[in-house]
């Protein structure tokens, strides 16, 4: 059993020689300096009072213009649901007039006519 223990930490010291060394999170320096120039512009903007009010200002533009595309969506939906309102009222009037033809029709065909499988004269 002792000679697997050596052999297993003999192991473990060739696999931490192979890796690339990093400092331990307790070792390493955490700088107040930020990594590059470009970074540390794009923080100091982001929290200058103007830069806070144009991007709300951008927010409430988006926002508007989103307000604006849904409100002509619900418009252009109104439009087409009462067109589709009105044909579809035309449509029950017609559906009723034909109904009523039907019965009249039905009341004038004589009761004595026999409505079998016969075939028809000409045959």
């Amino acid at each position: 059993m002792r000679s697997t223990k050596k052999h297993s930490s003999k192991k473990a010291t060739r696999l931490q020689a192979g890796r690339k060394s990093s400092p331990s999170p307790k070792n390493r320096k955490i700088s107040a300096k930020p990594s590059s120039p470009k970074k540390a512009s794009r923080r100091q903007q982001a929290v200058t009072p103007a830069n806070n009010e144009l991007a709300v200002q951008g927010q409430i533009l988006r926002l508007e213009e989103k307000i604006v595309t849904l409100e002509s969506s619900m418009a252009f939906q109104d439009m087409n649901l009462e067109e589709l309102n009105k044909v579809l009222t035309e449509y029950s009037l017609k559906i009723d007039l034909i109904t009523l033809k039907l019965r009249e029709l039905s009341k004038q065909l004589p009761s004595n006519v026999d409505s079998s499988n016969e075939p028809p004269p000409h045959y």
